[in-house]
């Protein structure tokens, strides 16, 4: 399962903050799927993802390009691309944003642990290498 393991009540919940969702078709197939929020004139990408075909056929690319022009179109001012998976320009995701943004600025994440119990139980038999060890795959 792993880290990509929603709770089945996941998406009922993020629609019900009327989230923007773009997709790419080839022969009828959604390929690829991107799920954005917007807040005034600041859009955030959320969740995106692809299958085998999306990723051979690049998939991605189409969906943040649509993604960026209709955001813009539609008076979005900033559009957080989320991070990236390295700070290496050439590691995939990185290489993708990098191409679609004309910005970048550090972001701090919280690694504090602020309710003990309450992660304990979420983290019960998950390898302690892996930070939120619950999220481990």
């Amino acid at each position: 399962m792993g880290i990509q393991a929603f709770p089945k009540s996941y998406f009922a919940d993020i629609c019900a903050l009327e989230p923007m969702t773009v997709g790419a078709f080839h022969e009828g197939e959604l390929i690829s799927a991107h799920i954005w929020f917007r807040h005034g004139n600041h859009a955030y990408s959320h969740l995106a993802a692809s299958n085998e075909k999306g990723y051979k056929l690049r998939g991605s690319y189409a969906v943040y390009d649509f993604s960026i022009a209709y955001l813009r179109d539609q008076g979005v001012k900033i559009i957080d691309l989320g991070g990236g998976a390295g700070n290496e320009a050439s590691a995939g995701l990185t290489f993708l944003k990098k191409g679609f943004s004309n910005d970048s600025v550090m972001c701090y994440l919280n690694g504090k642990i602020l309710d003990e119990e309450k992660y304990a139980q979420l983290s019960v038999d998950k390898p302690n290498t892996y930070f939120p060890a619950y999220r481990a795959p």
